[in-house]
């Protein structure tokens, strides 16, 4: 792609790899940057993750159903334009007024309808990418890239005799227990009280910092993996994932909880 560039505003060294540019606008506090996503789900789906995602990163709750787009421009939050690369997708995002700290995320989403996608030119992480942790990864864990469309930081893949395993490290905000609902969910596995999502988890430590462990096998996929808050954002969680065919999980989660006991927050 290319682009004109508001006056003043610079090119600047990505501060990710999962950012394919970024650029200096001249305020200290405003971020900019240009992110490549793949179309999860087809184009309405994937932007409606995507909007979802943004909300909870300025506080306020996911929305569901099939009018969630014309609500959102009903409210103002919401417009297509037309540009040289056609029609352009803008979200503009803010925390409630009374926030203790206030955030906004403007974003313009363009579809790239041929042709291959742009890849960073930054390398790939082995250890850490400006995060508080370092970690020792198997060394037949095959690195890739990571999806931010899902939040993900890290993400790697293991061929467990022709099946494969992903485990995937992001942060991202919400609440703890509907995203283990939503880990159970997607293993086929129903939490429909209290009693299943408390008997689900299992409390452990991670670099001395609490965390949930979970494992949901279920007839065909199994998902699981820890959760543990931020050290450094509050409101946030980080999140350690393995998905795959159930029996290919289950030969690989002592690997997996042997890395996790690797896992070190730099002070």
């Amino acid at each position: 792609p290319t682009w004109q560039l508001p006056e003043g505003w610079t090119e600047t060294e990505p501060e990710s790899r999962v950012n394919f540019k970024a650029f200096d606008t001249g305020e200290a506090d405003v971020k900019c940057t240009v992110t490549v996503l793949p179309v999860n789900g087809g184009a309405v789906n994937s932007l409606h993750g995507n909007y979802n995602r943004w909300l909870v990163q300025v506080g306020q709750p996911e929305v569901a159903g099939v009018n969630w787009l014309s609500d959102a421009r009903t409210a103002g939050l919401y417009q297509p334009l037309e540009g040289a690369a056609g029609e352009i997708s803008v979200f503009d995002l803010q925390t409630e007024e009374s926030a203790d700290e206030p955030n906004r995320i403007v974003t313009a989403v363009v579809y790239q309808e041929s042709g291959p996608a742009p890849v960073s030119e930054m390398p790939l992480a082995t250890t850490t990418s400006g995060d508080p942790m370092t970690f020792d990864v198997p060394t037949t864990w095959t690195e890739g890239m990571a999806n931010t469309g899902f939040g993900q930081k890290w993400v790697w893949t293991v061929d467990v005799e022709g099946a494969e395993v992903k485990i995937a490290i992001s942060h991202l905000g919400g609440d703890l227990s509907q995203n283990i609902v939503r880990w159970a969910d997607q293993a086929g596995i129903e939490i429909a009280t209290e009693e299943d999502l408390t008997a689900a988890v299992e409390r452990i430590l991670v670099d001395e910092q609490p965390a949930a462990s979970v494992n949901f096998a279920g007839e065909e996929k199994s998902v699981g993996g820890v959760i543990l808050a931020s050290t450094t954002s509050q409101g946030y969680f980080w999140f350690f994932k393995i998905d795959g065919p159930t029996a290919a999980v289950e030969k690989i989660r002592p690997e997996f909880d042997a890395f996790i006991e690797t896992v070190d927050f730099v002070e």
